[in-house]
């Protein structure tokens, strides 16, 4: 049973991990905590670069 579709999960993992690049500034996060987040978000990014996922709509020719 799919929740969400493929294109729309891809969305969801490129927008958290652009989330998790914009937190330590809007949230003033200590250092330690601020370079956790960062390599979590490079962490994110990778594993959703590295995924599957269709984020453009196929077009049949």
């Amino acid at each position: 049973m799919k929740i969400i579709s493929a294109r729309h999960q891809g969305y969801l993992d490129f927008l958290t991990a652009g989330i998790f690049l914009l937190a330590p500034t809007l949230l003033g996060l200590s250092q330690t905590l601020t370079i956790l987040v960062y390599v979590l978000a490079g962490v994110h990014l990778m594993v959703a670069l590295a995924s599957d996922f269709r984020l453009r709509p196929a077009y049949s020719s």
